[in-house]
């Protein structure tokens, strides 16, 4: 088992072994801190995961409250060849528990084509975060497959306790733009869509 592995372990150990109501509360206090984000009012268009399991931050809320500012909110479904596509979600009580426990909207019948801009906004988990923005996830890479094209802006969620100086990385890992935890926002790397 590499380094990464053995770290993925123990991390989510660490997640899991956090209380519920400090999950909870912590999960509430980042939700408020993005809708205070300039880059989370200025998008019309919000990609995030369904936070569902082990502890993860609680998304739910944020695809709510986007709905209700008529913003589009597209979440994560898997599809073959160890790909991620993008499926509108229109409504929170149609998601469903796919085979790995995650909160999906049901697939479409035929695919949606999605043109993402510089001002698109995409929420990325992990099970920890470092401050130069690198994450450690639950190594299936579908985040960094797609991050790999994305012209947008990529934001990773985190507890402070998951947030470390320093992680094990791979040459196919791409950091964040932006952390938000419960306390603060960091920025991590040069925007792409930045002049300066």
């Amino acid at each position: 088992m590499n380094e990464k592995s053995v770290s993925r372990l123990h991390l989510l150990t660490k997640r899991r072994q956090i209380p519920p109501r400090s999950a909870m509360n912590w999960s509430n206090a980042i939700a408020f801190r993005l809708y205070d984000c300039t880059l989370y009012k200025n998008c019309d268009l919000l990609l995030t995961f369904v936070g569902s399991k082990d502890n993860e931050v609680n998304t739910l809320p944020i695809v709510q409250y986007s709905l209700s500012l008529q913003k589009q909110v597209l979440l994560p479904i898997i599809v073959p060849k160890q790909k991620m596509a993008w499926c509108e979600c229109s409504d929170i009580n149609t998601l469903q528990r796919n085979q790995w426990d995650i909160l999906e909207p049901p697939h479409p019948q035929s695919n949606q084509m999605v043109v993402f801009s510089t001002s698109t906004c995409c929420l990325v988990p992990g099970i920890a975060f470092s401050h130069a923005g690198h994450r450690i996830g639950y190594g299936g890479g579908y985040f960094d497959r797609f991050l790999a094209d994305f012209s947008g802006v990529s934001i990773g969620l985190c507890y402070e306790v998951m947030l470390l100086k320093n992680l094990p990385i791979e040459s196919h890992d791409l950091a964040v733009d932006w952390i938000i935890t419960e306390s603060r926002c960091i920025k991590c790397t040069p925007m792409k869509n930045s002049s300066d």
